[in-house]
């Protein structure tokens, strides 16, 4: 997904980990520290150091597999709300599959809750939904993320993708199950449709 986007973009962001950072300091009376300067300075920080995109079609590609509520309302202020919101969806079972490959230094129950964080943050962010799995071809994209104006000639869509049932926890299979039931999911046809063959 962030690959075509990042190609109509001046500039992107692909998981920096600024959750921390946009934390800042608490509000609290005694603590003088100017929020809104230090929003600027970071606002500069990025821009200067975002990595060069392929289009003029979008200011910024911003790409972050974790994000927080705090740090979605902190880059809201610095650039006000996005164009528009992705969340892009994966399966449990092969989503642990990646994650724990991504990252080997994080505990697996981290993983797992993040997961069931990131399908209830949703409710709060936001956003058009789209299932990446075996099925999702390049023309999926292409529609997808219509009005933007995608080459004549794109990649083609491979997918890797491993499963690992062995790290799905319950709670992570009924949250997805209840997800999507509960939305709009792109593409049309179930993502997860071939998934038994990857078993």
């Amino acid at each position: 997904m962030h690959r075509f986007v990042r190609g109509c973009a001046r500039r992107y962001l692909n998981d920096w980990g600024l959750d921390d950072l946009l934390k800042l300091t608490p509000d609290l009376p005694y603590i003088r520290f100017d929020k809104e300067r230090a929003l600027r300075d970071i606002c500069d920080n990025i821009l200067e150091n975002a990595y060069p995109g392929g289009g003029t079609q979008l200011d910024l590609s911003f790409k972050q597999a974790f994000l927080s509520l705090n740090a979605f309302a902190a880059l809201q202020k610095m650039w006000g709300p996005p164009t528009r919101i992705i969340y892009t969806l994966r399966e449990p079972e092969s989503y642990m599959a990646s994650a724990v490959q991504k990252f080997p230094n994080s505990p697996l129950t981290h993983l797992q809750q993040s997961y069931v964080s990131n399908l209830k943050n949703y409710e709060k962010l936001g956003g058009d939904i789209f299932e990446f799995g075996p099925e999702v071809t390049a023309e999926d994209y292409r529609t997808f993320l219509k009005p933007l104006r995608l080459p004549d000639k794109m990649e083609a869509v491979e997918y890797k993708g491993r499963l690992a049932p062995e790290h799905v926890t319950a709670e992570m299979r009924e949250g997805y199950a209840a997800f999507k039931a509960a939305h709009t999911i792109h593409p049309e046809a179930p993502a997860t449709a071939s998934f038994d063959a990857l078993r």
